[in-house]
């Protein structure tokens, strides 16, 4: 949680530095060159695989660009460039990218688990196989390409013997 608020900080100090004491160029906070890290903020917010994660960066990322908005239009407002559609396209871009944080934890997550639990699997056959045979024959047995986990049906030939006076 701690990492989400340092990246929604350090996103907010640089586009709300721009937005307070503006450079000659400036022309509103759509101008500002930081402003579309915001996008990779809340998308790279998904690596952390937690949706709530994305959720707060996305809001905090909206916190600061409402921020931003409200500096532009009290103290900027004779410099500032900016239409409804930019700000619609903005806003859209800023959701979808939360959007793909989201995806991006969810699969992310997915995967991971899927790996953890394939994981799990081996292991517990490679214990279960273990002891009907030698841990070396059940490591080399199951390293090998040709054992399937489950079995598999095939026709075979059985010897059953016994040495004279072992069996009383």
């Amino acid at each position: 949680m701690l990492s989400v608020g340092l990246d929604v900080f350090v996103y907010g100090v640089a586009l709300i530095a721009a937005a307070t004491w503006p450079d000659p160029g400036y022309r509103g906070v759509f101008s500002s060159p930081v402003l579309a890290c915001g996008g990779l903020v809340a998308a790279g917010a998904g690596l952390r695989l937690e949706r709530r994660y994305v959720v707060i960066t996305t809001i905090g990322i909206f916190a600061v660009y409402g921020t931003c908005l409200l500096i532009d239009v009290t103290r900027n407002a004779t410099i500032i460039d900016w239409t409804t559609s930019r700000v619609l396209f903005w806003v859209i871009l800023f959701a979808a990218s939360g959007y793909l944080g989201d995806v991006v934890a969810a699969r992310t997550r997915s995967i991971a688990i899927d790996s953890a639990n394939k994981a799990l699997d081996a292991e517990r056959a490679r214990e279960r196989f273990g002891t009907y045979v030698g841990k070396e024959v059940a490591a080399l047995a199951l390293a090998s390409r040709d054992v399937v986990l489950g079995g598999r049906r095939q026709p075979v030939a059985i010897l059953f013997c016994d040495l004279r006076g072992f069996t009383t």
